[in-house]
């Protein structure tokens, strides 16, 4: 046994030994903490910036490795379940994966040389096509099909199942699209703002197919990018408590909402044509805020009440318009979409001004302009004025003067203000501090009409943004009127009657704010990818595909006129469309139709009064009437009953042509006049297609769903277009457009853009008929005085009895209609009733003669060129936004692309030698004036660039 001195001892040697031991340890763990902390701290920039800089390949097998990437990993892919769908959708991520980086470039480019950007804010875009239109933007057309062919797949039958979101109203959509791409196609900076709809139009359960609830699915879309870092907190309600400002000493209002919604960023990439330049599409979706009021819930759970919340927030951005559950709620629920849409991308707007420039916010005009495309959007005015005063402590004149000079709007309409009102105390309930914030500026706007010394003491009457009336309210389109710094019609009729009608006091008070920009559409959409066939015609008649970006050079087509292989294709191509859309028909609708010989009539309209549906389905009638007479069977009271004035100016049709209408659209939720309209049509179409005694001279095809492939096939197999609008109603009718660029001729009154369609192309290539805006109120006038029914043609007269008496079907549905005709006649159909069918027998007696029928076509393409959205934006840039064409700058380096000496290595495709290519033809590119696309374009041919070397 030890001595116990010993033990102790030897004891107190261990102890000496494991103290020792561990101070080493724990040493050695500081400094591998430390290492640790100082590589967290310090991450190698350098590393990840070389890495970021190399592009994805796109030769044909670098894209059939990524496209099964994406099949194995993103969408993912069961071997059982594979399918068409599921390679759709991994050459569409592929596909997005070459914008992103393109998108990467180009914010990049914007921020280094601090340029001003355009701000579009608008609550619809019609996206259309997207997959196709971004592979012929990137010129990976002829790539992506060789590298699906590989797959035993076509890229035309994946094209064919992608499905346009239904997120768009009407022309207001389309326009902004088409803005949106001109502007990413000339290298403006832009940048869009709009909702990310998740059922976009109301659209019945059944009728969604698997591609419409992928779109629907906002984490499933292949071509949106959620982007999760992006979140503004949106307030409704609460109330305004007024402070003073530490830092200035100031007084100061707070606003303390009750209630929060936060806004998703999701972002969609919109690639520009020849170029690299790809500008976004920031669309918003709505979702739970998960704050005080949900902690609280839960604490006594209250699980009824989150789950209520939930839906009460995500219901923002359902729905395109909400449904109509009761008046109070479809507004309140209307005008909190729209402020959550324009709150969220100003507070969007500001913070990347600050990340990106690093300028005070009173510089904001200089490097953002941001244009409203609606009247709705009027709150973005308060809410920056709220912005600029209550957060950024700005004062009331400076703040004032930035959101004049940043604003810009565009009106799109000559509807009744009445539409564009909102209730003060409902603005007070919905947005307390707005309502401060609107008052101060009507106040000061007073003030400011008031010292100028206008006589008319009604002006200021006039010109308040508060109506006085039995109800208080806002005047919307009053307030942009004096919130911006310029208003803009969309045609040159319409820009007229903004000045004297709609805004006539504001006019004479401020007219440097008053512009015309007459719309336009994008030729890379309506003719490149929609109409291939006339595409390749153009090119090869043109010589080059110049066309495709500077419509101008379709002026050379009247050069063709007489040369008969070019009118032979021209024909050619139309037929073989009529042939598509007869197939179409048949197959879907089981009417048995022609389309040699034969007039196909299309009016694609929203059902309303407005678009004058009945003016065409009267003139349905007359010819339905004169075809039972010319073939001598059916009723023969009509002509008895007819003054023979008449019946010689309009009975007598010469070359009769067989002719088929086509009718589709849809009509507003609770709309009588729609529905009625609607109802009508369809029964006219079950007596006439029915009615074997007229020989098939004419048939009706209602089409109730407007779905892009119907929209195709209308567009191209068209032979005339309606557009019927009363003048001083319509404002724009900018679809015609698409029509013009591929030929359709048109029938159309003198509404909207109409008469600068006249002037651009020429009477004698239009068929246009009725009355002009300056009659209309004489007109009216006559029917208020003489009564419509006495004065109106006995032919008309018979036709509306037939209606009445039950011809086509039970009356009653649409009978509201015929009376008001009979009485006010308030869009004067009985008044231009003679001047349609004349003008019809025109049509019939032209079509007679193919060569001049076919002259007329080209030359309605030929002429087209002013109708360009480049021409638009062009006028855009220069008199509103003042925007640069700022390209992306072609890269200097193989090093600007990740390729130095360390990452040589990386790829054993790029060894020395081919280091050494890549700085010959980056010399080439550089020195080459006329390319537009940047180094990497190259990579794509890498093979091709290395064989070629060889040789």
């Amino acid at each position: 046994m030890l001595h116990k001195e010993q033990f102790q001892k030897q004891l107190n040697g261990s102890l000496f030994l494991l103290k020792k031991q561990n101070k080493n340890k724990s040493k050695s763990q500081q400094i591998s903490n430390s290492n640790q902390t100082k590589t967290k701290n310090q991450p190698n920039k350098k590393l990840i910036k070389r890495l970021l800089s190399q592009y994805l390949k796109t030769d044909v097998q670098s894209l059939q490795r990524h496209i099964i990437y994406h099949l194995k990993m993103t969408v993912p892919r069961l071997d059982q379940q594979f399918n068409l769908l599921r390679m759709y959708l991994a050459m569409a991520h592929s596909v997005r994966d070459q914008l992103v980086q393109l998108s990467y470039d180009t914010q990049k480019h914007y921020r280094k040389n601090h340029v001003k950007q355009v701000n579009f804010i608008s609550v619809e875009y019609m996206i259309g096509k997207y997959l196709q239109q971004s592979i012929k933007n990137l010129d990976l057309e002829d790539k992506y099909s060789e590298s699906l062919a590989g797959f035993g797949y076509s890229l035309k039958e994946l094209s064919d199942l992608e499905k346009e979101p239904s997120t768009v109203n009407g022309g207001l959509g389309r326009i902004s699209y088409s803005f949106l791409e001109t502007l990413s196609t000339q290298n403006y900076p832009g940048w869009g703002y709009g909702l990310y709809y998740k059922y976009g139009n109301l659209k019945k359960s059944e009728e969604l197919n698997e591609l419409d609830e992928i779109w629907a699915e906002q984490q499933s879309s292949p071509f949106i990018i959620p982007n999760n870092f992006i979140r503004m907190k949106i307030g409704f309600y609460g109330e305004v408590k007024k402070t003073v400002n530490q830092k200035t000493g100031l007084k100061q209002c707070i606003w303390e909402p009750k209630e929060y919604v936060i806004a998703k960023a999701n972002d969609l990439l919109i690639s520009g044509y020849g170029t690299d330049n790809t500008n976004t599409l920031r669309l918003w979706s709505s979702h739970l805020y998960k704050g005080i009021y949900v902690e609280e819930d839960s604490k006594f759970g209250d699980m009824t009440r989150i789950k209520k919340r939930k839906i009460e927030a995500e219901s923002l951005t359902n729905y395109l318009y909400s449904p109509n559950v009761c008046e109070y709620k479809s507004r309140e629920l209307k005008w909190k979409q729209i402020y959550f849409l324009v709150a969220a991308s100003l507070a969007d707007i500001i913070r990347r001004m600050k990340v990106n420039y690093k300028v005070p916010l009173s510089k904001l005009n200089k490097y953002v302009a941001i244009h409203l495309n609606d009247v709705k959007s009027a709150l973005a005015i308060p809410e920056l004025m709220r912005l600029l005063i209550d957060q950024e402590n700005l004062t009331w004149d400076k703040a004032w003067e930035i959101t004049q000079k940043t604003f810009s709007y565009t009106n799109h309409t000559l509807i009744s203000e009445t539409f564009n009102k909102i209730p003060c105390k409902f603005i007070k309930t919905l947005l307390p501090r707005h309502m401060q914030i609107i008052e101060e500026i009507n106040y000061a706007m007073l003030q400011k009409v008031r010292e100028i010394g206008y006589k008319d003491y009604r002006l200021c009457t006039r010109v308040s943004l508060i109506e006085n009336t039995f109800e208080d309210r806002i005047r919307m389109s009053w307030l942009l009127a004096v919130g911006g710094h310029t208003i803009n019609g969309t045609s040159l009729n319409q820009s007229n009657l903004l000045k004297s009608q709609t805004y006539k006091d504001f006019y004479t008070l401020f007219p440097e704010k008053f512009v015309n920009i007459t719309n336009g559409l994008t030729q890379r959409r309506w003719i490149n990818l929609m109409n291939p066939q006339l595409s390749n015609l153009l090119t090869k008649f043109l010589g080059s595909e110049n066309w495709i970006t500077d419509l101008k050079e379709l002026n050379k087509l009247g050069d063709l006129l007489n040369n008969e292989e070019f009118l032979i294709r021209w024909q050619a191509i139309k037929i073989f469309h009529k042939k598509q859309l007869m197939e179409y028909v048949k197959r879907h609708y089981k009417v048995q139709i022609d389309y040699k010989n034969v007039i196909y009539d299309v009016q694609i309209n929203r059902f309303h009064c407005l678009k004058r549906h009945m003016l065409n389905i009267f003139g349905i009638i007359h010819q339905y009437f004169v075809l039972k007479k010319t073939f001598e069977k059916g009723k023969q009271d009509y002509n008895k009953n007819v003054n023979r004035n008449d019946q010689n100016k309009t009975s007598n049709i010469k070359n009769l042509h067989k002719r088929v209408i086509f009718f589709t659209g849809t009509a507003k939720p609770n709309d009588p006049d729609g529905e009625g309209i609607t109802f009508l049509i369809k029964n006219l179409a079950k007596v006439i297609n029915n009615d074997a005694s007229i020989n098939n001279y004419l048939k009706i095809i209602y089409i109730p769903e407007y779905s892009l492939e119907i929209k195709r096939l209308l567009l191209l197999g068209s032979d005339i277009a309606q557009f019927l609008s009363l003048p001083n109603e319509e404002v724009n009718g900018t679809s015609i457009i698409k029509f013009l660029f591929n030929g359709t001729i048109l029938l159309a009154t003198h509404a909207g853009i109409i008469p600068e369609v006249i002037e651009k192309i020429g009477l004698e290539n239009i068929f246009s008929f009725g009355c002009k805006s300056k009659d209309i109120k004489e007109i009216r006038q006559k029917n208020i005085e003489m009564g419509t029914r006495n004065i109106m043609l006995d032919k008309l007269k018979v036709i509306i009895n037939s209606i009445r008496q039950g011809q086509f079907g039970p009356h009653i549905a649409y009978s509201h209609i015929i009376n008001e005709i009979r009485g006010m006649d308030h869009y004067l159909i009985s008044h231009d009733f003679l001047n349609y069918i004349q003008t019809w027998e025109q049509i019939n007696t032209i079509f007679s003669d193919n060569d001049q029928w076919v002259q007329m076509s080209i030359m309605n393409c030929c002429k087209s060129t002013y109708f360009s959205s480049d021409r638009s934006i062009d006028e855009y840039t220069q008199e509103i936004w003042f925007l640069k064409q700022m390209p992306l700058s072609k890269i200097q380096s193989e090093t600007e692309l990740g390729f130095t000496k360390e990452f040589i290595n990386l790829d054993q495709n790029f060894d020395k030698d081919n280091i050494i290519l890549l700085k010959k033809k980056i010399k080439e590119q550089i020195n080459n004036t006329n390319s537009s696309r940047r180094v990497f374009s190259l990579l794509r041919d890498w093979n091709k660039v290395k064989s070629t070397q060889v040789n």
